[in-house]
């Protein structure tokens, strides 16, 4: 058994080496992930009674998209092997096997896939209730050595991971479209207005 500040660089190093330990004492590296000790997390509001909301940024990664929505895990060729994600609005039509679906990527680009097999991805909470039921110690290995296995060890692997693919529905997208076009002309315009008003009000000083 190994123990004394094992983390999880050493444990990528012993695995290349071909290590023959059969057991490692985890303690603090597991308590606090030193590499992000703290989770950064917010609620971002995207509807108001029925009606989608955005947040805008200058940082376009906080930019969210509005509307409620539900997550799809779609599988093409292999029914275990998932091929990409996409976020549709709640309201949508399911995706269905054997039927083509329209995504489009954050390039713009409109793609077509015909799935073998899709998953709604389960929310585990919504109004302030859980909705999931908690999986016991063993159960959860289970699942987590279960995905492992199932996804590309490309996108899994420590360095330089290929990234899984998001998609968004048309609906979805035509939608954030939608928002951003409304909501740029009158931004665009108070900064004009704002620009010539520090205009005036130096002038005036003179």
């Amino acid at each position: 058994m190994a123990s004394n500040e094992i983390h999880e660089d050493l444990l990528y190093d012993l695995q290349k080496r071909g290590h023959e330990i059969d057991n490692f004492g985890i303690g603090t590296n597991l308590i606090t992930c030193l590499k992000q000790p703290a989770l950064g997390m917010v609620y971002k509001l995207v509807s108001i009674n029925g009606t989608p909301r955005i947040k805008l940024s200058e940082d376009i990664e906080k930019v969210t998209l509005p509307g409620l929505k539900s997550i799809y895990r779609v599988y093409l060729e292999d029914a275990k092997k998932p091929s990409f994600d996409v976020i549709a609005l709640r309201d949508e039509e399911t995706p269905k096997e054997g039927k083509a679906v329209e995504v489009v990527s954050k390039e713009k680009k409109k793609l077509s896939f015909t799935p073998e097999h899709v998953e709604l991805l389960n929310p585990l909470a919504f109004d302030g209730k859980v909705l999931f039921k908690p999986l016991g110690v063993k159960e959860g290995r289970e699942l987590i050595f279960d995905q492992l296995d199932n996804f590309e060890p490309a996108i899994i692997q420590k360095e330089n991971p290929t990234a899984y693919p998001v998609y968004y529905s048309v609906k979805l997208y035509a939608l954030l479209d939608l928002s951003l076009i409304h909501i740029s002309e009158p931004t665009r315009q108070a900064e004009i207005s704002y620009a010539v008003f520090c205009l005036k009000k130096k002038k005036k000083k003179k």
